[in-house]
């Protein structure tokens, strides 16, 4: 099993992972706000259609949470490549909110609520907080009297979490119709694959490098077990331990929370010894290579780098060190190639490494020193003992 801790890209489910309604899990904001620090990428993959990409980007505004909309793969966005991909200009019957029905026709998909239009090519039934019963009646009219119909519905999840418990998901009303007109649809968001490989193109990386965190079994875990990417379990929303130790799902990485996730992330294999600050402090000038940063735990700080120096820039005596601090960082070299920093006690002061290159290493350990931003140079030549 691969180390959380060497993990890149967080694919992240919403409801129960990061929130339960409008309300941030504790920890979460760290966790998501600390990933770019140190080299790591998320994308949230949520089942939910009731909220469009740019409805989730003001919502987490408000919750304080910076994002872009590549952030962002919804089963909505999902449904709306499937179903212009399959049936192009062709009208599609969807029972969902308003907002769903926006987000399809701003990907160019032809929806209407009108079971009498002609040339409807697909039915799609999808979570609707509007829900009304004439709804109900019109879509089971429709797939009664026209079994030529395709059937597709966003997602299979039964329930989904808000802050007293849980209300009925999109799989709970499929299943209420499926016992009126003996049918079932072909579901597109998560277990579904659509949304990682997605996520994967979108964002560069690999499957080692990917993790799905979420907190159901049979649609996110479920999800990263067909995707044969690494699957975590969060116990923040609708799965139980025991639920999870007596399923058919292989899960990697447990956790209360992503609280819990983010720590062993980013201590648990002691890697990670300074805080870098993101695209700040790290370039060439007059040939020095310059890492600004806060060291803040135990463990061993690795530079691939040949026959460098290392000097300690102490910013409160205005001058570099003639001796290393009394607070329990020891240098020492490991081979030709490499140097280590040894932090044996959280350091309180605020250091500065000089790594000093000679022109003609550079040229020649071109890859030691291709690295333009802090979270590159950590992801790549950080380490432990």
């Amino acid at each position: 099993m691969i180390p959380i801790g060497e993990k890149k890209l967080f694919l992240l489910d919403i409801d129960g992972t990061i929130c339960v309604g409008n309300r941030l899990i504790p920890g979460a904001d760290r966790f998501l706000n600390g990933l770019s620090e140190y080299g790591g990428d998320y994308v949230f993959i949520t089942n939910n259609t009731t909220m469009s990409v740019a409805d989730y980007r003001k919502k987490f505004a408000k919750l304080g949470i910076p994002t872009t909309s590549a952030n962002f793969l919804t089963a909505s966005v999902a449904t709306a490549h499937y179903l212009k991909q399959k049936y192009g200009s062709r009208p599609v019957y969807v029972l969902g909110t308003d907002s769903l029905i926006r987000e399809l026709e701003s990907f160019g998909v032809c929806t209407t609520h009108d079971p009498e239009k002609e040339g409807i090519a697909c039915v799609l039934a999808s979570y609707d907080n509007e829900l009304t019963y004439q709804k109900l009646t019109d879509i089971c009219r429709l797939l009664t009297e026209r079994p030529e119909l395709d059937y597709a519905a966003t997602n299979p999840d039964y329930a989904c979490p808000i802050e007293f418990g849980y209300v009925p998901d999109c799989g709970s009303i499929c299943e209420m119709i499926g016992h009126a007109v003996h049918r079932m649809p072909t579901y597109i968001g998560k277990p579904g694959t659509r949304m990682v490989e997605m996520a994967l193109d979108m964002t560069g990386r690999t499957r080692d490098e990917a993790v799905l965190v979420g907190d159901r079994l049979y649609t996110d875990i479920a999800c990263a077990n067909m995707a044969d990417i690494s699957a975590a379990l969060v116990l923040s929303g609708e799965s139980t331990r025991e639920e999870m130790q007596n399923s058919q799902y292989l899960v990697e990485y447990v956790y209360p929370s992503v609280k819990e996730m983010y720590a062993d992330w980013v201590y648990g294999q002691k890697r990670m010894l300074l805080k870098f600050r993101n695209g700040y402090g790290f370039g060439t000038k007059n040939k020095r290579r310059i890492l600004r940063g806060e060291p803040f735990s135990e463990g061993v700080l690795l530079f691939a780098a040949e026959k460098d120096t290392f000097r300690i820039w102490d910013k409160s005596l205005g001058r570099y060190r003639k001796s290393l601090p009394k607070e329990g960082i020891s240098l020492y070299n490991d081979s030709d190639y490499n140097r280590k920093v040894t932090i044996q006690s959280p350091i309180s002061i605020p250091l500065t490494l000089h790594l000093d290159v000679a022109s003609r290493h550079m040229k020649r350990k071109k890859t030691a020193h291709s690295c333009k931003h802090d979270s590159q140079f950590s992801s790549i030549l950080h380490g432990s003992e």
